[in-house]
């Protein structure tokens, strides 16, 4: 009897088991029903949406690289109605073919099933830039409680870039597939990176009842055939201060690395040297026009370097001729550097080619640097996924270092590069080509507040002089939001000065080297403060935190923190007293670390000086390491909170008897 209550123990249970990994099915009417009337899911009972099933099937066919997209998804809240509503990112070139695009809403209306679909007119097609064209369209009536489909296929002909196939989304997913199809001819690589051990199956339906799993099937001469299965993903949770999510995501990527013609086999993309050496340096369509002879070049580039007597002069005059005067235009046309430098437009990686070329003209060692900047994925060293690398910085050799160069940017000074690009792995394209780091440890963002108080010429009244010098960051970011618009300036001014005290009458505002990114960036503002008719006056010194809040709000943290650069901030405060004023209280002079090492610390040190009534405050915060493991997050995040508190304490300023 035991037995018989075990054995059907085990049937029940493998029962449900198989069951609970079927695949939603939404062309069966009764399980649509369900699902539209399901509130919550197991997989995550606060989910804003759940994707009910994605699957992508790929096949490179005839010369051509098909791909194919189905997915259904369940709305949990209007904020993912919003969201999910709208399907973009279609992305058609002249070269490439757009299949059927098909797309649905169902809903639940008095206990019946309304579906919607969207007709041709609702598929917009808008022009991203010559020659590319991006489709999109809103799927109807979509709210909270709705089920929503669509599916489209691609066709494109170059079949030696395979995409990468994301596994996680921002939203969980029940099910998803990916079916890779390859002909013998390509010879490839698969690097997988998923959070749950991968089961190798040795036949196909063994994945019906896996949570992670791959199968492999040899069709001969036809190809290979590879299924991956997902089950129950986990939403990708989304930290502040990460390099990339795509670092994290579960993601599978192909790379070719050679292929087959008339039975001899030619290197593609085996390692990062020779697709550069073969694919870069020695194509004269693309990259290799920087190493030819461009003597269209000549007169300019004498002229810019006309009385430059080092390498960092004639660098600095070259590129800042083609900072001011090129300007970014995407186009679907050849590479030709003669026609940017005629037509002084071109896209941001063509416009740093031309500086590569002209530094070169100059008799400068110039190369043209190929990465992936943030928020993309950092390149692997060892799998060279060429179809993420595509951003260009220019490297130059001057007095005997490299300096690292970005011509598209207008507000950026002379041997910087934005952070984003320092983002890891590069390759430094010559005759030979070797890979480079570029590690956030390898800047500083060096900035300094100083803030004066004095007794005005009134009674009770102080004058206020502050005088900024923004790291070369923060003034690129500044001349960005505030170029040739001071009313901007002032406002953003005022809103500052009134978060530490009401009362403020701005007196003076002067922005120097707005317009010229190659000086520094100074800010003067002088303001009027007239004292409270308060026995007690309660007055922030900070008019310039480093922190408004902690960027750390989670309580618990999964993935490493990684900070895009050094920061060594300064903040100098000093306020002389009127007569009839004194300090009464005032906090304590304190030092933050979070390990024994340094690695982040903020000093915060005040002295008051009743001999001429002057309070003092002197705050920096520096961090020696750009990067931590999140093990560290607990002490990082209490650190921050311990720096927002600091600076958002206040002086206490009391009247005495002498007026």
């Amino acid at each position: 009897m035991k037995k018989i209550l075990l054995a059907l123990t085990i049937t029940l249970i493998s029962s449900l088991a198989a069951r609970s990994q079927e695949i939603p099915n939404i062309k069966n009417e009764a399980q649509l029903i369900e699902i539209l009337k399901q509130e919550k899911f197991d997989i995550d009972a606060n989910a804003k949406a759940v994707i009910l099933y994605k699957k992508v099937e790929t096949e490179i066919l005839n010369g051509s690289f098909e791909y194919y997209v189905d997915f259904v998804a369940k709305i949990l809240s209007d904020e993912a109605a919003s969201k999910l509503s709208l399907v973009d990112g279609i992305i058609k070139t002249r070269y490439s073919v757009i299949g059927k695009i098909s797309a649905e809403t169902y809903n639940l209306e008095n206990g019946a099933v309304v579906k919607q679909k969207i007709e041709g007119e609702d598929i917009l097609r808008e022009n991203f830039t010559e020659g590319i064209d991006v489709y999109k369209f809103n799927l109807p009536s979509v709210k909270k409680g709705s089920v929503i489909h669509y599916s489209y296929k691609t066709t494109r002909p170059n079949w030696l870039l395979v995409p990468d196939y994301y596994l996680q989304e921002d939203y969980p997913i029940l099910y998803e597939s990916y079916d890779l199809n390859l002909p013998t001819y390509l010879k490839y690589d698969k690097l997988e990176r998923v959070d749950n051990p991968l089961f190798r199956a040795k036949y196909k339906d063994q994945l019906d009842t896996c949570s992670a799993g791959t199968w492999v099937e040899d069709l001969g001469g036809r190809g290979i055939h590879t299924l991956w299965v997902r089950r129950n993903v986990p939403a990708f949770k989304a930290e502040p201060m990460i390099a990339s999510e795509e670092n994290y995501k579960e993601r599978i990527r192909i790379q070719i690395k050679s292929v087959i013609i008339n039975g001899v086999e030619r290197g593609y993309g085996d390692s990062w040297e020779n697709y550069a050496k073969t694919f870069l340096y020695g194509n004269s369509d693309y990259i290799g026009q920087v190493f030819k002879g461009n003597g269209f070049l000549s007169d300019k580039v004498d002229e810019l370097i006309a009385g430059k007597t080092t390498d960092i002069m004639k660098a600095q005059a070259i590129y800042s001729f083609v900072r001011d005067s090129f300007n970014i235009k995407h186009t679907n046309k050849d590479f030709d550097l003669r026609t940017i430098f005629k037509d002084r437009v071109g896209s941001e990686n063509q416009i740093n080619l031309l500086l590569a070329a002209m530094l070169r003209k100059a008799g400068l060692s110039s190369n043209p640097v190929l990465l992936n900047s943030k928020p993309g994925e950092r390149l692997n060293a060892y799998f060279p996924d060429t179809e993420n690398a595509n951003d260009i910085i220019i490297c130059v050799q001057a007095d005997h270092k490299p300096i690292y160069l970005d011509a598209s940017q207008k507000h950026l000074p002379f041997a910087y590069v934005l952070p984003n690009n320092y983002n890891g792995y590069a390759m430094l394209i010559d005759a030979t080509s070797k890979g480079i780091e570029l590690n956030p440890n390898d800047i500083t963002e060096k900035s300094t507040t100083i803030v004066t108080l004095k007794p005005g010429s009134k009674p009770n009244q102080l004058i206020m002089k502050l005088d900024a010098r923004p790291g070369n960051y923060e003034a690129y970011e500044f001349r960005e939001k505030m170029f040739a618009d001071t009313s901007k300036i002032r406002l953003a001014i005022m809103e500052s000065l009134n978060k530490t005290s009401s009362g403020f009458t701005l007196t003076d505002l002067r922005v120097n080297n707005l317009n010229t990114p190659d000086t520094a960036l100074k800010i003067h503002v002088e303001a009027t403060l007239d004292l409270e008719d308060n026995q007690t006056i309660y007055l922030n010194p900070f008019f310039d935190k480093f922190f408004e809040s902690n960027p750390f709000s989670a309580s618990e943290r999964t993935h490493p923190i990684e900070m895009d650069y050094l920061d060594d901030k300064s903040y100098v405060f000093s306020l002389e007293l009127p007569k009839g004023y004194i300090v009464d209280d005032y906090p304590k002079s304190t030092v933050y670390k979070i390990d024994e090492m340094g690695h982040m610390t903020f000093k915060s040190m005040y002295a008051y000086d009743t001999t001429t009534n002057t309070l003092n405050v002197t705050n920096r915060f520096q961090n020696i390491e750009s990067t931590y493991p999140a093990s560290a997050y607990e002490s990082i995040r209490m650190f921050y909170s311990k720096i927002v508190g600091e600076q958002s304490q206040k002086i206490a300023i009391v009247k005495t008897k002498e007026q």
